[in-house]
């Protein structure tokens, strides 16, 4: 049975009102993806009053155990990564993640769950002011925790995704000022000079937030190319067995929205959900009775009014897009 939105704004309450800092104050959640009820082929809102709010919410990754959620909140001063965690049967209170809180970034998990890939506006030194732009630094597992953030040479980029083979794809504006994806080879313990995807991956328009599946079979990724919306739909690309790039396909209806742009595509390591962000409205445009200030308030602390807001849906459609002579 699905859980109500009243219990989903409780939540959001707890969190505001407790600064996150009570965990026996979080109301309880149990299981996998905290509990949700999950998707069919039609999109849906993950997390309602807890993940997405009223805020900007994009960016989940769970560890390959499921057992440990990072997303990214933003909003001013700067964006900042959160995280929960199953412990004891039970999901902690989200929290700032440890190596977040000073600058604003894009993380994604690897495949192995040993590494966090993260876009970070941090200087070299990893301290002082906040660069205008972004590079890649990566943080690995040590022991039950987290180590430091070790920025890796010469990538400049953001939305990084990393491969089982080490190979790491992202986005970066090309020479002509708009947005294309490309990709820098793990050899011999380091990382080659990026390169960018040739056509049909990128196009004249504008490309963005990469996904690589474990196995480079295929990637996911935002584009304004003719055939989306014109805020951005999501497409994906099948690689053959001769490395060329199959000509990307929208990815539909059950992911894309007519109104508002999709991106931050992530699909979880069982290989059963993916995972994107919207700004879609999902609460009507009209209210009657008319709206009192209490109501308006309430809403603003919801997702489905504009903010980015972040969707689930069954990953059976990137399989179903996928041509014959690749199954």
């Amino acid at each position: 049975m699905k859980k109500t939105m009243f219990c989903k704004i409780i939540i959001l309450s707890f969190l505001i009102t407790s600064g996150c800092d009570k965990e026996s104050e979080l109301p309880a959640l149990h299981g996998p993806y905290l509990g949700q009820d999950p998707p069919g082929m039609q999109r849906e809102i993950f997390a309602p009053g807890l993940i997405s709010t009223g805020y900007e919410e994009h960016g989940v990754s769970f560890t390959p155990d499921g057992k440990e959620l990072f997303w990214r909140m933003m909003g001013p001063p700067h964006g900042m990564t959160l995280t929960m965690k199953e412990l004891n049967g039970g999901w902690t209170a989200p929290e700032v993640a440890g190596f977040s809180g000073n600058y604003d970034g894009k993380c994604s998990l690897s495949p192995d769950g040993n590494k966090i890939l993260i876009s970070w506006s941090a200087p070299p030194s990893g301290n002082g002011p906040a660069l205008d732009h972004w590079t890649i630094w990566v943080i690995s597992r040590s022991g039950n925790g987290w180590g430091k953030p070790e920025k890796i040479p010469d990538l400049r980029g953001a939305c990084p995704t990393i491969a089982n083979n080490g190979n790491i794809y992202f986005f970066k504006r090309a020479e002509n000022n708009k947005g294309d994806i490309y990709y820098s080879r793990y050899t011999d313990g380091g990382y080659s000079k990026a390169e960018r995807l040739p056509a049909p991956v990128n196009t004249e328009h504008w490309e963005n937030d990469p996904y690589i599946a474990p196995d480079e079979s295929y990637i996911i990724f935002q584009s304004f190319r003719p055939g989306s919306n014109g805020y951005g739909d999501l497409y994906v690309s099948y690689r053959k067995n001769d490395g060329i790039w199959t000509e990307p396909q929208n990815l539909g209806e059950g992911v894309n929205s007519k109104e508002s742009g999709e991106g931050c595509p992530w699909v979880t390591p069982d290989g059963k959900y993916l995972f994107f962000s919207s700004m879609e409205r999902t609460l009507p445009r009209y209210s009657n009775p008319p709206l009192t200030l209490a109501r308006k308030l309430e809403i603003l602390g919801q997702p489905g009014h504009g903010s980015e807001d972040v969707f689930w849906v069954s990953a059976k459609i990137i399989e179903g897009l996928r041509p014959d002579e690749l199954k």
